[in-house]
């Protein structure tokens, strides 16, 4: 029998497997133990769902000529993934706009899979979706097909947030300079806002002030996932000393005054600590751009 992995034939020596099964559960960790994982996997062609694997141990490895899969790493296993949940929702927002039921409880079927992974996916918290979008899923009837009238701008409207954070997402593993760039000046911005937390807290208008400081803290573990991104692709890459745990410790104390209820900490935090590495940022991505540069 033939193994194909990303169409090369390789020399995978076989040791008392005796079906197809056997083979993947040994090609699978033995890529794992490199960094690669399985997303396609065919034998003699035909096409087997990664859900269905269990379905291999039928096949006797003296039957089959060829065994093939395709190999990926978590960047682009990702990337892949990102790509479809941009997909379902696509499909979801025309069926929607054509009233088409049977496509919409197709796609209803298969969201369960979407709420368990999509929070990994954006690296965000539970708690964002769980009020948002999936109660909106849940109680609007979209998942069965049937979704009442009412309810048809607001899924238009969630779904096009996700599709937003989900290409921002695809942007930092494809573009990671120009997303941390857009970043940067997205939290600048954001600066006037940041600097009236405490005067909200003090006003009694704690939500208001808490939704700032979630867009904030959602926009700082963005560019620091970019950063690192960018200095693990250029070894030579220039940041400041200490700069990324320094911004990590602030985020991490921020979320313990959150915790805490300490709203006087919260705005300092925001004001005084915060917005200065929001300069410092800004400055570090047009730094790198140049660096970028063609000379």
């Amino acid at each position: 029998m033939n193994i194909l992995i990303n169409k090369e034939k390789i020399d995978f020596t076989l040791d008392g497997e005796e079906n197809c099964l056997d083979v993947f559960n040994g090609l699978s960790s033995w890529l794992e133990s490199q960094e690669y994982f399985i997303s396609e996997i065919s034998l003699d062609g035909k096409e087997f769902f990664l859900q269905n694997k269990e379905s291999l141990k039928n096949y006797d490895i003296h039957n089959i000529s060829c065994l093939e899969v395709t190999a990926l790493d978590r960047s682009q296993l990702l990337e892949r993934d990102l790509e479809t949940v941009l997909s379902y929702f696509d499909l979801y927002s025309r069926a929607l706009r054509e009233n088409n039921g049977e496509v919409m409880k197709d796609l209803g079927s298969q969201y369960d899979n979407i709420r368990k992974n999509l929070p990994a996916l954006l690296m965000m918290d539970d708690y964002v979706f769980d009020t948002t979008l999936n109660s909106l899923m849940d109680d609007s009837g979209i998942l069965v097909g049937t979704p009442r009238g009412s309810d048809r701008d607001a899924l238009l409207r969630e779904w096009g947030s996700v599709e937003a954070l989900v290409s921002g997402r695809l942007g930092e593993l494809i573009h990671p300079l120009e997303e941390g760039k857009k970043t940067s000046e997205t939290l600048k911005r954001l600066i006037p806002r940041i600097e009236d937390v405490s005067v909200l807290f003090q006003s009694g208008k704690d939500k208001e002030a808490l939704d700032i400081i979630i867009v904030l803290t959602e926009l700082l573990a963005k560019s620091i996932r970019i950063l690192t991104t960018l200095s693990e692709r250029d070894a030579d890459l220039s940041l400041p000393q200490d700069f990324l745990s320094e911004l990590n410790g602030i985020l991490a104390e921020l979320a313990d005054a959150i915790s805490s209820g300490d709203t006087i900490l919260t705005g300092d935090l925001a004001e005084y600590e915060i917005v200065p590495k929001i300069e410092t940022l800004e400055r570090i991505f047009s730094e790198i751009s140049q660096e970028e540069e063609p000379c």
